[in-house]
């Protein structure tokens, strides 16, 4: 939404509790318009209402921002990877699993991975990116891929760096059985009642069992 930076950067603080790393907050704000306009260009399909976009009130906010894309992430996925093939710079490993991040003088300056036959290989790179999620797999009951697995985490705490803020993980209410899904933002705005084997709860008290377990 034009003009919406300030109200989002103070709706993370709000959120964030004085915890929010206030630079990164800004960070995020500051870039969000344009993050859309580039994904656009790059032939990302945002879901539009009118001459605008569609817009939803989405947790913390005290505004409707939250854009949607049919497909959810997979539309990004696919223009990114056709981002990369149009860099002829840009080389593609597939196959291959990290399993440390390379120093020199106390600075990372690549890694070394095992190719899928097996085969150690060492990666030089000028700056090192870990976009390997969360930790998700430690629970034995989440919602997440197989693969979200905290290895991210491992690679850098192993290469000396101090991880933050371990104890913000994402929490929510879905289905493990029969099917696996997650309730999303469309189905809690209808304020459904949940029903377990017990008993008929509501949303509310829903809610307060799901922190009472986690606390």
């Amino acid at each position: 939404m034009p003009g919406d930076v300030e109200c989002h950067y103070q709706d993370i603080m709000a959120a964030g509790q004085g915890m929010a790393d206030e630079k990164l907050a800004a960070i995020l704000a500051e870039g969000a318009p344009e993050t859309i306009d580039e994904l656009e260009s790059w032939g990302v399909e945002f879901d539009r209402e009118g001459d605008g976009y569609y817009t939803f009130k989405s947790c913390f906010a005290s505004i409707p921002r939250t854009h949607v894309i049919r497909g959810h992430g997979e539309p990004i996925v696919q223009a990114l990877i056709r981002q990369i093939r149009r860099c002829p710079d840009i080389q593609s490993l597939t196959g291959v699993t990290i399993i440390e991040l390379a120093k020199k003088n106390g600075i990372c300056c690549g890694a070394w991975g095992v190719d899928s036959r097996g085969k150690l290989i060492y990666i030089s790179a000028g700056a090192v990116i870990l976009a390997s999620g969360g930790a998700s797999q430690a629970f034995e009951k989440n919602l997440n891929p197989g693969d979200v697995s905290g290895d991210g985490y491992m690679l850098a705490y192993e290469s000396g760096a101090r991880l933050v803020n371990m104890e913000f993980m994402q929490s929510g209410i879905g289905f493990s059985h029969p099917l696996m899904n997650i309730f999303n933002g469309y189905i809690w705005a209808a304020h459904p009642l949940l029903t377990n084997s017990e008993e008929r709860v509501s949303l509310k008290s829903t809610y307060q069992i799901l922190c009472n377990r986690i606390m």
